[in-house]
């Protein structure tokens, strides 16, 4: 690999973990709660009707402070979400569902859990990277993204979000209706600096762009399969970047 351009990958990952991943995303306030708790590592089950945010892993809160910090890097890698019947989150709080990890990171939904936040983010999955083990930060940190869910998803900010700051694939499989409903609001947003991104949906809207989907991976394909109506506001429908 040309060292300019792993160094700019480098440069990249760093900032986008940094402003991405926390400025969008882990800035919102929120405290976590328990509807999503621990079954085998590193797994967690969603469950419930619930009217508060949920953060996977629990025992953080959000914006993340020095213990949060400790305790997401000491959390085991390649979290894995799932939900039980029933499952929902309607709430006023930034997140209806957070999900943050290091190594691949997934949420699957085969129950059409509903998640809607009047304020931020309807779904949101973060792969982080450094990581506090092997890969660590070299030229492989590892890192992936997986969402598969036929659930309704609506934010005020983004209805789902999906970033992947390492060097797997991601992919989003989302077959319910995506709304983005406050100003300058993203349907979806996925941004990966992996490898190839996968993206499926059903019906998307936004107040500014239907679907954003930028994957910065060195050699990486960008594939956006819509199976509805894709509608953006004062922006694109379908924004998309790849390279």
């Amino acid at each position: 690999m040309n060292l300019n351009n792993r160094n700019r990958r480098y440069r990249n990952r760093l900032l986008v973990s940094t402003a991405m991943a926390g400025a969008t995303l882990l800035g919102l306030g929120q405290n976590a709660d328990a509807a999503c708790t621990p079954a085998a590592p590193p797994n967690y089950v969603c469950s419930g009707v619930n009217t508060t945010g949920q953060i996977v892993p629990s025992g953080i809160g959000l914006p993340l402070d020095a213990g949060d910090l400790l305790t997401l890097l000491l959390a085991p890698a390649n979290p894995a979400v799932t939900t039980d019947p029933g499952f929902s989150v309607s709430t006023s709080d930034p997140f209806a569902l957070g999900i943050l990890g290091k190594g691949a990171v997934s949420y699957t939904d085969a129950n059409s859990s509903a998640l809607s936040s009047t304020t931020g983010i309807g779904l949101g999955v973060v792969s982080l990277v450094p990581q506090v083990a092997p890969p660590y930060y070299g030229p492989n940190p590892g890192g992936a993204v997986t969402i598969d869910t036929n659930g309704a998803l609506t934010g005020a900010l983004i209805g789902l979000a999906a970033i992947n700051t390492g060097d797997g694939a991601t992919a989003v499989n989302a077959t319910g209706d995506i709304t983005a409903t406050g100003a300058n609001g993203y349907g979806v947003l996925v941004y990966s600096l992996g490898s190839d991104a996968d993206v499926t949906t059903g019906k998307v809207s936004g107040t500014n762009v239907g679907i954003s989907a930028i994957n910065q991976g060195a050699t990486a394909a960008l594939s956006i399969t819509a199976n509805g109506d894709v509608t953006g506001g004062t922006g694109d429908g379908i924004h998309a970047v790849n390279g």
